[in-house]
């Protein structure tokens, strides 16, 4: 074993992957991009030309796996457009398919625009009141207008629409385009007019109706006003479509020429119509009342002079509908899944004169293709057997559609010839390497507990959750459990080390699914009920299990359980139906739960007694954020922070802390440490030792034990961002260890901090290599990058760290092995000591 290199400790479920993902399928040109996710890259811009070779990352626009919120934008002169709303690379951004091709043009997000002959607009500012334009160029990007006074209310303080159960706001723009001219409605109220120049923007002042909604429609645009009011505005003036106005939301569904839907939900019945315009009120009529008032119409797509949706039937579900823009041309297109669950029909994309979409029949989801008629509805021929096609947008380049799609559990990017009706697959996220741990930190009370010189921790093969203890070697890496034939869904939960066993809790075989303690040795499959105890004298639900002393202790089903591994020490300790579930904690002479009354009580096992520690009335909130400090039990009653020695009397307030949020309480040395605010506090358990230690600008993030009664966490200032810090508990002792991601613009928030003899290990993003594992001695020069798992931008995210014996435990993630354990030898750090 290499000294203080990590290593995998064995790839134990090397299945599919389970965290990947693609989407926003968009092609330009001769090429197609997406958005693909993968463990060490998270969500990044991906293109490919039609082979499984010219299917690649673009670039990796944030090192690491944490960039969020990018979408489609759209193109304009052979260059995508596309935003991301990630606060470290926010902005409007351009590629051409080449990585020094790919890069942010506009600061403003600019994702609710409109395309029009070879501009992009869209609005941006603080207040979204600014209009911008863009060729896809940093030359041609500018804003045409800076954000005019305000004139009257604001459009968010009109009349909000009535939203029906299960459905979503619509999305509303306020920019649409008539013949050369673009309008644009600010939030102040005012429509301005501009051919893309600032010397062509003119403010045309306020209308006399509040605008909601702007929609190009040929000769004229689309408008809805105040309370859904509909009318048509022709660069003059806005004239009323319909003279009683009996609807309280609406849909835009686009349309063709001077022709132009809306699906409108009617007040008084609740159920919605589809209505077509051609910008006269003699040219508006409805259409077609449409089956189910509970959702809105969806997926609207027009698609040569057909109107493509899904719509919802009470009986049939969400299902394909068409509208020719005449009442009898609007109907169902295809019951495709009999049944009140529909198909779920997504992606409408047109190649030549069809139509083609994705729908589940009941048995798969398939590519489905269409001319607009019933008989012409029908399965794509030719598709590759056992091929589950995803529920999101398809696109085509020549004679080939692309889509994400799953065949045997695997996930990736797929290409069908119509043609040739064949086919391929181009390229899977992940090459199909299972996580055997998910990739959330927040994996119910699970950590990497040490047993020995053994480390014990829940990891998943694909099919169950198991208990595992590994030396930290492949062949000393073994599950503690028997899973039962034909098992799917298994899952221990909550463990913990008890002397010479394992303790931990576990879903029974039985029909009741009861959840019941289990015992372990440490060798492989040793995992049993506790014997003597049957299954059925467990409460049915046990939820949580903490360690006091030589006792574990158990949340039942209004019931407070304790044992010691065997029969005799197995047994109940109090029950009431008054217990609160969620309040186990362990503590000085047992452990401690609340009651719905807010009293706290203490579990002696030892004893068999279990005393009122406080009742509820002396509390002005409930007791929260318990926590064990030597013989002392200290939490926090709304913003007083409490001590207790498990009685009554020895049961009094310390001090009041202040109105921040409280949070990331940590102990370390002889103190516990905490964050009130911005405000970083220390505390030995008595009024005098409990105080502010520093300010910080915009907030303090995780805390982790430091060495000498010190603390390590991850501060904020302006002029570097969330970086390392460390603290004696003094205000001078107070100070920046490392400015990891150098500057302000990035930071490296470092976190999942584990102390090893006088090193503290912990995950951070330097900008350049991802998030990787480090390690520090507590000053600048000791402090740096451990190993780059991933070898390149992406991250390997290291979560867990556990020392465990002259070994460091944690969890990571590499595109060989998708999530597992590492381990590494850290004796030199021990014997530094």
């Amino acid at each position: 074993m290499a000294q203080g290199l990590p290593h995998l400790v064995k790839d134990i479920n090397s299945g599919p992957p389970v965290d990947r993902g693609i989407s926003s399928l968009y092609q330009v040109g001769e090429r197609i991009y997406f958005f693909g996710s993968e463990s060490s890259h998270g969500s990044e811009l991906w293109t490919s030309d039609g082979t499984p070779t010219g299917t690649r990352l673009v670039k990796d626009l944030k090192p690491g796996t944490s960039l969020s919120g990018i979408g489609m934008v759209g193109q304009v002169n052979g260059i995508l457009l596309f935003y991301v709303a990630d606060a470290d690379v926010k902005g409007l951004w351009r590629s051409d398919g080449t990585a020094e091709g790919t890069f942010q043009i506009a600061s403003p997000l600019g994702g609710n625009g409109l395309i029009q002959d070879g501009l992009y607009w869209f609005y941006a500012g603080q207040a979204e009141d600014q209009l911008w334009r863009t060729d896809g160029t940093l030359a041609g990007t500018f804003a045409v207008t800076a954000a005019p006074a305000a004139a009257r209310a604001p459009r968010s303080s009109v009349s909000q629409p009535y939203y029906p159960p299960y459905d979503t706001p619509p999305t509303l723009k306020h920019i649409a385009g008539l013949g050369d001219d673009v309008y644009f409605a600010t939030k102040a109220g005012r429509l301005l007019k501009s051919s893309g120049t600032s010397e062509s923007t003119f403010d045309l002042g306020t209308p006399s109706v509040a605008i909601l909604d702007l929609r190009p429609a040929g000769s004229w645009i689309s408008t809805f006003c105040d309370s859904w009011d509909w009318r048509a505005f022709r660069g003059n003036e806005f004239v009323k479509l319909v003279e009683t106005q009996t609807w309280s939301d609406a849909r835009d569904a686009g349309g063709w020429a001077d022709l132009h839907f809306v699906a409108l939900l009617n007040s008084t019945t609740y159920r919605w119509w589809l209505w077509s315009s051609d910008g006269t009120p003699a040219g508006t009529k409805p259409l077609k009342q449409l089956p189910y008032a509970a959702k809105a119409p969806t997926a609207f797509a027009v698609r040569g002079q057909k109107l493509y949706f899904v719509a919802d039937d009470e009986r049939l579900g969400a299902e394909p509908w068409v509208s020719d823009g005449s009442p009898e041309g609007t109907h169902l297109l295809k019951d495709i899944n009999r049944g009140e669950y529909g198909s779920q029909v997504s992606g409408f994309h047109q190649l030549g004169n069809e139509v083609y979409f994705s729908a589940n029949d009941g048995k798969q989801r398939r590519l489905w293709r269409t001319d607009g008629s019933l008989k012409g509805t029908k399965p794509l021929a030719g598709q590759a057997k056992g091929l589950n096609v995803s529920s999101i947008s398809i696109t085509h380049q020549d004679d080939s559609l692309y889509f994400p799609a799953v065949k045997n559990g695997y996930f990736g990017l797929w290409q069908h010839n119509v043609a040739t009706r064949k086919s391929s697959e181009l390229t899977r996220l992940g090459a199909g390497t299972g996580n055997a741990l998910q990739t959330s930190s927040d994996y119910g009370d699970f950590h990497i507990v040490p047993f020995g010189d053994s480390a014990v921790f829940l990891a998943g093969d694909g099919r169950n959750n198991t208990l595992y203890i590994s030396d930290g070697t492949a062949a000393g890496t073994l599950p503690l459990e028997t899973v039962p034939r034909n098992s799917w869904g298994w899952s221990a939960t909550d463990h913990l080390v008890l002397g010479d066993q394992i303790l931990f809790l576990n879903k029974e075989k039985s029909r009741l699914r009861r959840r019941t303690l289990h015992v372990s040795d440490g060798s492989a499959r040793s995992a049993k009920l506790i014997p003597g105890i049957p299954a059925k004298t467990y409460p049915a639900y046990l939820t949580d299990m903490v360690r006091s002393g030589e006792w574990a202790y158990l949340m039942g089903d209004r019931e407070i359980w304790a044992s010691r591994g065997d029969a005799p020490g197995t047994f109940s300790l109090f029950k009431s139906d008054s217990i609160v579930s969620t309040s186990l904690v362990a503590g000085p002479g047992g452990a401690f739960f609340q009651t719905t009354d807010r009293s706290l009580w203490n579990a002696d096992a030892e004893s068999g007694q279990v005393a009122r520690v406080r009742d509820g009335s002396s509390w002005l909130y409930k007791p929260e954020h318990l926590h064990q400090l030597g013989n002392l039990l200290l939490f926090t009653d709304n913003h007083d922070l409490w001590r207790s020695d498990g009685t009554n009397q020895g049961t009094s307030k310390i001090k009041a802390l202040g109105d921040g949020y409280l949070s990331g309480f940590t102990v370390s040395g002889d103190f516990l440490w905490f964050t009130v605010g911005y405000e970083l506090w220390r505390s030995d358990g008595t009024e005098a030792g409990t105080f502010a230690v520093a300010t910080f600008g915009i907030g303090i993030g995780e805390l982790g034990a430091g060495l000498e009664n010190s603390v390590f966490f991850s501060g904020w200032d302006e002029n570097h961002g969330w970086e390392l810090w460390t603290s004696d508990g003094t205000p001078e002792g107070t100070r920046l260890l490392k400015d990891i991601a150098p500057g302000s613009a990035r930071s490296s928030s470092p976190g999942s901090f584990a102390l090893v003899g006088d090193t503290i290990y912990f995950a951070a993003e330097d900008g350049i290599h991802g998030r990787e594992l480090w390690k520090s001695d507590g000053s600048e020069a000791g402090t740096f990058m451990v190993a780059d798992l991933t070898g390149d931008s992406g991250s390997s995210s290291p979560m867990r760290l556990a020392r465990v014996g002259e070994q460091l435990f944690f969890d990571a993630t590499t595109v060989q092995t998708g999530r597992e354990i590492f381990a590494m030898d850290v004796s030199a750090d021990l014997q530094s000591q």
